[in-house]
């Protein structure tokens, strides 16, 4: 092989590992930014199951005891999971331009914070023989604040699609 023959391979060499290095690193950010979309949806998630549990609960509590206070260790198992959620949000690294994505969960879950602050804990304080207007009233509250995390959660989504088209993934219901 000659001079020129040997360059041309030395060069096709290097040109190769650096694009299939590229490649490499593709993939390793795009996984990288599946999960952290995996991550983050699982914390919303695991939010709205307890959230969940909490209105089946409370149903349940209305038809029956009407002893409303049962339903605070639902709540407080949920602050702590908001108080988690909020620290790992924002301890964690931006992978493939996830700011706004991961800014927005941080938002929805400051929001839930009101929602658990200023409507179950106001359900969870009326009282066995609460008047239908207190009763009314709190809930009106709690459809209220409600109407707020489903805002978030709307933009939440939006975000969520962006970051997937960016970063090469779909994101599915």
């Amino acid at each position: 092989m000659g001079l020129m023959a040997k360059s041309i391979h030395v060069f096709v060499c290097v040109l190769c590992a650096f694009f299939s290095s590229d490649v490499a690193h593709a993939q390793a950010d795009k996984q990288g930014a599946i999960d952290l979309n995996n991550k983050v949806s699982k914390m919303i998630a695991n939010l709205y199951q307890d959230g969940d549990y909490w209105g089946k609960e409370f149903s349940h509590i209305d038809s029956t005891t009407r002893k409303y206070s049962e339903l605070a260790p639902i709540r407080i198992k949920m602050e702590r999971l908001l108080v988690e959620n909020l620290i790992a949000l924002k301890t964690m690294h931006d992978v493939g331009g996830s700011y706004n994505f991961r800014m927005a969960a941080i938002q929805f879950m400051e929001v839930d914070k009101g929602v658990l602050n200023n409507a179950f804990k106001g359900i969870e304080q009326l009282k066995p023989n609460a008047s239908p207007q207190e009763m009314q009233k709190a809930v009106s509250n709690l459809n209220k604040e409600s109407k707020k995390e489903e805002a978030e959660l709307k933009k939440i989504r939006k975000l969520q699609i962006e970051y997937g088209k960016q970063n090469g993934f779909k994101v599915t219901n």
